[in-house]
């Protein structure tokens, strides 16, 4: 990605190759993701789907007190020495350690707070996980934040391969919501063998405390950014499984996983790189304006045309990939696309708090938000599965509201640089859905409309989609064409 030169960041040749070892291991977790989510809806109920859910929201809700950011601790450090990594490994294993027994306490109370019994098994199997992945995450943190994003990259596709096949095999072998359970237990298990052999160097197993009080005021402030996020999802999880039923929370998981497999990867990418220099920057003291200017002009043009593309073809894929007993999962999906058009509008704010080590003053967002965003889809889970999702539409509009002052001002941005920005990506977006949006009007929205179709409509929306980026000179243009011409040069 070229940027200009006002910082000292990493190299755009450091950069580029950074981007693309963590997009191929992001593409290979898309493919595995999503070629698991068809299978596994084939084959599993919306119900046992809401079995493992609402399991997981529990453990989330436990998990919640994890969510020190150690990892990015060690990013942003400026210096790592055996102290502080001795230090980072005690905190990290002490609190895993307590976790699993909280997790195992709910399991043990599983008849007296779940209506399903499947629950407590489940909950037994998932409480290995946060003593496991304790192994992984300093080395981890370290890979990343010397940008060994190919180590990183393998590490994950071979973890997250490995669970998936044994995940698909034990639905197969009738295993129903339990397969979810295993699965989730040998991707960690693979993933931890993974890291140590990969990394070596890394590997920590020695104890400390000397850093304890600088961890704890990082981890206290990371607790409420990334705790209240967590709570935030679970307990909304949680009452909408408890107010709707186990069937309603079934579709809502499904639909927000379809949703996250293309918003997440993409964003994963672009965090895991960009997190990292960005902290570089910060520590030049440079300012992140061109930089950040950058990443959110990327971000629009490529995610707003994706989300509102599958918002309104939400119908037909659903039908194609999942079959007609998931048709109930088309509406939900469309209303998690359109809300992820609003956060991606204010893209990476989360790393921007952490780099510009505002993370006090994040917090106290974080905390007004989830509040108001669990106040909103409670209240709408109260009528429906639909009412519910309107609430998550309301709390994307107030986070754009909440956070994009704030961006503006860490970045040293103004309206002025924003609104262009916005109002290309929105012509483009408009380009690329004319096509579908059109051929779905047309069929009454049926989502039994022919694949050949849908899929027409999907290449003449691209074609209209790179025409328009093509008409603005758009910065995605030009880096694709400054790649060509490096690897002719080459």
């Amino acid at each position: 990605m070229d940027v200009a030169s006002d910082h000292k960041g990493q190299a755009p040749g450091s950069i580029r190759r950074s981007f693309l070892w963590a997009a191929i291991g992001q593409t290979g977790m898309l493919v595995i993701q999503f070629g698991s989510s068809v299978v596994l809806a084939r084959i599993l109920t919306p119900y046992e789907l809401g079995v493992f859910a609402i399991a997981l929201a529990t453990v989330g809700m436990i998990t919640a007190f994890q969510s020190l950011g150690l990892g990015n601790y060690l990013i942003r450090a400026d210096v790592v020495d055996r102290d502080v990594l001795s230090s980072v490994f005690s905190v990290n294993i002490l609190l895993s350690i307590a976790i699993s027994a909280i997790i195992v306490a709910f399991g043990l109370l599983g008849q007296a707070l779940f209506k399903d019994p499947g629950v407590q098994t489940v909950l037994f199997w998932i409480a290995w996980t946060p003593l496991i992945n304790a192994l992984s995450l300093v080395p981890t943190g370290l890979l990343q934040r010397e940008g060994n994003f190919k180590s990183i990259s393998t590490i994950r596709l071979i973890s997250s391969l490995t669970g998936t096949i044994c995940t698909v095999l034990f639905a197969i072998a009738g295993f129903s919501y339990m397969s979810l359970a295993y699965g989730s237990v040998i991707t960690a298990v693979m993933g931890s063998v993974a890291t140590c052999l990969v990394a070596p160097r890394h590997v920590q197993f020695r104890l400390g405390t000397r850093h304890w009080r600088d961890i704890y005021k990082f981890g206290s402030r990371m607790l409420m950014i990334n705790g209240v996020v967590q709570m935030q999802n679970q307990v909304s999880n949680f009452a909408l499984g408890n107010l709707s039923g186990l069937s309603a929370l079934g579709l809502y998981s499904r639909a927000n996983n379809l949703f996250s497999i293309l918003s997440d990867n993409v964003h994963t990418v672009l965090a895991r790189v960009l997190i990292a220099d960005f902290a570089q920057i910060a520590r030049d003291g440079a300012p992140l304006r061109l930089r950040y200017l950058r990443v959110l002009e990327f971000m629009t043009a490529i995610l707003w045309p994706a989300f509102a593309g599958m918002a309104v073809l939400a119908g037909p894929m659903v039908y194609i990939l999942y079959g007609a007993k998931w048709t109930a999962l088309a509406l939900p999906l469309a209303v998690l696309c359109f809300n992820g058009i609003l956060w991606v509008s204010v893209t990476m704010a989360w790393e921007l708090f952490v780099v510009a080590k505002e993370t006090s003053k994040q917090a106290r967002f974080e905390i007004i938000r989830a509040t108001v965003g669990v106040a909103l889809f409670v209240t709408g889970a109260l009528f429906s599965l639909t009412g519910a999702m309107v609430g998550r539409v309301a709390e994307g509009m107030f986070a754009v509201f909440l956070y994009l002052p704030h961006i503006k001002r860490m970045t040293g941005s103004h309206d002025g640089d924003f609104l262009p920005i916005y109002r290309r990506s929105a012509v483009v977006t408009i380009a690329a859905i004319c096509p579908p949006l059109l051929l779905m009007m047309w069929h009454g929205w049926d989502a039994r409309t022919p694949f050949v179709q849908v899929a027409m409509s999907v290449v003449a929306g691209g074609l209209l989609w790179a025409l328009a980026l093509l008409y603005y000179r758009h910065p995605i243009i030009t880096e694709l064409r400054g790649l060509a011409a490096r690897r002719r040069s080459a």
